[in-house]
């Protein structure tokens, strides 16, 4: 009688070190999901954070070149005492406010969401495209000419 006491008392001490065990290796398993989702949202935040690095300097770049295009012809326009016509000056201008615009949205690219990136970049880019073109073929009509 008193070997089946001790073998009862034997095994529940077992079965409640078994599931002390388990629920511990439970914890352990939580933890290393938080860890991994953690490196997830830090992998994706260094990844966020290239893209506007990346985005900001072929922006740069863009607006860098029309500047450089700006200033070389009104060092042109200055030199030959020549003025720009009505619609060309209108262009010119216009342009000039596209540049501020995108140089301003590069400024705010770092404030954009995790959730908004995508879309923001994308039409950034687009719009960066658009106005490249446009540039060029401004200068490129002004060098005809």
């Amino acid at each position: 009688m008193k070997t089946i006491k001790y073998q009862t008392l034997l095994l529940a001490s077992l079965l409640f070190l078994f599931s002390f065990n388990a629920c511990d290796m439970g914890e352990q398993n939580k933890n290393e999901g938080k860890t991994k989702l953690e490196q997830k949202v830090n992998q994706f935040k260094s990844k966020l954070k290239a893209e506007q690095k990346e985005l900001k300097a072929e922006l740069n770049e863009t607006l860098d070149e029309f500047k450089d295009e700006m200033s070389n012809l009104e060092e042109k326009l200055e030199n030959s005492g020549e003025k720009l016509d009505k619609n060309r000056q209108k262009v010119l201008d216009n342009l000039k406010k596209q540049g501020q615009s995108i140089e301003e949205k590069t400024q705010n690219a770092k404030n954009v969401s995790e959730e908004n990136w995508e879309e923001f970049k994308s039409n950034l880019e687009l719009e960066s495209k658009e106005f490249k073109e446009a540039v060029n073929e401004f200068f490129e009509s002004e060098e005809e000419k």
